[in-house]
């Protein structure tokens, strides 16, 4: 479902490491908003799980993931 989707979607955008790695794919342009991208849809999996059991379940069990992600983003920051 949707969780699955920005949870893909947050892996993708994750494969590169910085803007300017973002850049070298989609463009200059493109690369500007990366970080915000990112971000926002970081925001979008926090308002699909809060308050429901069920993605709360769900995203749970790619905690491990999400928490290997966001080690890599701060990383590359």
């Amino acid at each position: 479902g949707m969780l699955a989707l920005v949870l893909n979607c947050i892996d993708r955008l994750n494969v590169y490491t910085t803007a300017a790695h973002f850049a070298e794919f989609a463009g200059e342009e493109a690369a500007e908003s990366w970080k915000e991208i990112v971000n926002l849809l970081y925001e979008l999996l926090a308002s699909l799980i809060r308050g429901n059991r069920t993605n709360c379940a769900l995203f749970s069990n790619n905690l491990d993931w999400l928490v290997s992600k966001l080690d890599r983003l701060e990383a590359s920051s």
